[in-house]
Formats: C-alpha cells, sequence, structure tokens
C-alpha cells in the first residue's frame, strides 16, 4: 500500500525517540516533508535528551519529548506515554511516520488515529501499520545503506516525492554561532584558522578509541595544519579529552564544556575531524566538515555517505585486534593526510 497520488496531508507527525545521531539524520526526513509539502506542520516526537537538537527547528510545528522536564511553552511539552497519546491525538495528524518502529512507538502509532501509519514491516508491530516498510533491500548482510537513506526510505515506501535533495540539518541560531566565535578566539584561533579537532565520543565500550592514538593522530593534524588541534567533548568523555589535551600540551587545546548545538557550532569552524561512529561525527558530516571515522563494532558502510570527504578506519576481531582500542595511530593518520590532501587537492592553490 502506498498514500493516493493526490493525498496531501493536514498534519504529519515523525517519531524517532532515542538515538541522537539518528535524531540529526531524521531531520533530512523533515526536509523531504518540507519539500513534498512546504505548507503542511510537521510534529516531531522524541525522548527528552534530543531536546536540544530539536528545538531549534524552526521547521518544527510542534515537540513532544518524552520524559520529565520542564513546562510546556506552547510549542514544545513532554511527559509520559499516555501524556504523548493526548498530545497526538489533539494534533489530529494523517500521516505518522514511525522512524524507530519499536514495541511503544508501534503503539503509539495504533493510537494516533492517523489515517495512514507508516513503520517497517516487522512481526508482530506491523499491525500497526498500514504503509509497511521493509527493513532491508534484499539481503540483511549484503544491505549497507547509508543511515539517512533507511529514514528517507519511509517515505519512498508510502509514496511521498519530493523535488531537490533532502539534507539533514543541524539549526544552530546565532547565539550559538557568537558563542562558537567566542570560544575559537579564546583559544587563540583567528577567523580564517584551518585547524583539526577530534571528539574521543562512543556510546558503547566498542565504539571507543584510545587516548594515545588520538592525542598521535592529532599531533600529526597539528603539525600538518601548523595549528593546534581542538578536543571536543561531551560529558561522557571529559576525562578522555582532558588526557587527550595534556598529552598534546602546546599542540592541543581543550573545548570549553558545551551544549549539543553548541557543539556542533565550534565544530563547523574544523578543517577535518577525527572521530569514533558518535553522535560529533554525525554533526561533522551534517555540517560538511570532512571527517575520518573511527569504527570498532559498527560498520563504516552504514554510518558514511557514499559520497563527500570523508574516510574511515576499521579497527576490532575482523580487522586482527582485541577491541578498537588496540587499534594503533598509524592506519588513522595514513587516513587523516590523505584526506587532508584530497581537500586540498579539490581547492585548489590557495
Amino acid at each position: 500500500m502506498t498514500l493516493p497520488p493526490d493525498f496531501v496531508p493536514r498534519r504529519v507527525l515523525v517519531l524517532r525517540p532515542r538515538g541522537l545521531g539518528d535524531v540529526v539524520l531524521s531531520t533530512a526526513v523533515v526536509d523531504a516533508l518540507k519539500r513534498a509539502w512546504p505548507a503542511v506542520p510537521v510534529d516531531y516526537l522524541s525522548e527528552r535528551p534530543s531536546g536540544d537538537l530539536l528545538r531549534g527547528d524552526d521547521r518544527l510545528d510542534r515537540i513532544f519529548l518524552l520524559g520529565p522536564g520542564p513546562d510546556d511553552d506552547g510549542r514544545v511539552t513532554g511527559g509520559g506515554t499516555m501524556d504523548a497519546v493526548r498530545w497526538i491525538r489533539a494534533g489530529r495528524p494523517d500521516l505518522v511516520l514511525d522512524l524507530f518502529s519499536n514495541p511503544k512507538t508501534a503503539l503509539l502509532t495504533a493510537l494516533s488515529g492517523a489515517r495512514y501509519r507508516a513503520g517497517l514491516n516487522k512481526r508482530p508491530r506491523r499491525l500497526a501499520y498500514n504503509l509497511r516498510v521493509p527493513r532491508f533491500r534484499g539481503r540483511p548482510e549484503d544491505d549497507h545503506r547509508y543511515a539517512q537513506d533507511v529514514q528517507l526510505d519511509f517515505l519512498r515506501a508510502a509514496g511521498v516525492r519530493w523535488p531537490g535533495e533532502a539534507r539533514a540539518r543541524i539549526a544552530l541560531a546565532d547565539e550559538e554561532r557568537a558563542f562558537a566565535a567566542d570560544v575559537l578566539r579564546d583559544l587563540g584561533y583567528s577567523p580564517d584558522a584551518r585547524f583539526g579537532a577530534v571528539l574521543p565520543g562512543g556510546s558503547w565500550e566498542s565504539k571507543r578509541w584510545s587516548v594515545a592514538g588520538y592525542a598521535a593522530t592529532a599531533a600529526d593534524v597539528a603539525r600538518r595544519l601548523g595549528r593546534p588541534t581542538l578536543v571536543l567533548w561531551g560529558p561522557p568523555e571529559r576525562d578522555d579529552a582532558r588526557a587527550i589535551a595534556a598529552e598534546l600540551g602546546d599542540s592541543g587545546r581543550l573545548a570549553p564544556p558545551t551544549s549539543l548545538r553548541q557543539m556542533a557550532a565550534v565544530l563547523a569552524g574544523a578543517s577535518i575531524l577525527i572521530s569514533p561512529d558518535c553522535l560529533g561525527r554525525h554533526f561533522g558530516v551534517v555540517l560538511g566538515v570532512p571527517t575520518v571515522g573511527v569504527f570498532g563494532s559498527t560498520d563504516p558502510r552504514d554510518w558514511t555517505p557514499r559520497e563527500g570527504p570523508h574516510r574511515t578506519v576499521r579497527g576490532g576481531p575482523d580487522e586482527g585486534f582485541a577491541s578498537l582500542r588496540d587499534l594503533p595511530a598509524e592506519p588513522v593518520i595514513v587516513a587523516a593526510r590523505n584526506l587532508l590532501d584530497e581537500v586540498d587537492a579539490r581547492q585548489g592553490p590557495a
């Protein structure tokens, strides 16, 4: 089943409760919806940690954040599951896109009252959907679509078409850009400075690389670009970030604490990012920053655009290492050098 050719929804609801990187990539779905139906309101339901990513996006009409938090401000509200059901039904969407398709979001979709409901064709939750989306193209082991394209396939499977290229977006306000300019100036970077950045993220242990590896790569990038490498971090990476900066000495600069959007604004000024498969790398890709992704348990083909200035290095049992932490710095250094050469060749002489 697909949508009728002349269907124009009254309101669309997008569900993507968790996975901050996936939430960032799902903004391409929002972009596609606004390209297809510019005047149609789009609502978004996620979990509380996604709030900082979603609040600034003026394409979203209403936002619901699952979990305890601030009171309703009129556009952004939150609460528990039954609060979410009441909020959804009050909006009266006639198209729901459940990009997560787990039991909880399937229930919310089933209770939405929407005429059309898109979700993954997985039993038994497939009963919540009348627009059923195949999880894989062909054999699962052969399907390595970029994660953003997987989410856009919800629209394609439903028959939604849009003009132009749908792109993910990080909604940065003037205040975040001003914050970034102040931070970079205070750290000694001139407005036109070329500098590298490392971000030792990774929500799972199998995604985490070593302090020594990041420090060695950051030092090599600093020598190449002639400026200290910026060490970015979120709260879970604070200790690793401090250790990397300490090892770098004058070849590094430690970023101050930031919100998610502030981090993205600071990162936007970098010439290259070295990072694992984490939110920070998604920021880099969406912002157009060249990235070297250091991968462990996840497959880089699933999380890297097919085009663009991005290189990947993988370390783990399949590559002969006990874990990603055992991956030496040399292959990442080589990948960073090659990527900077590629970027310089494309840009031509200064």
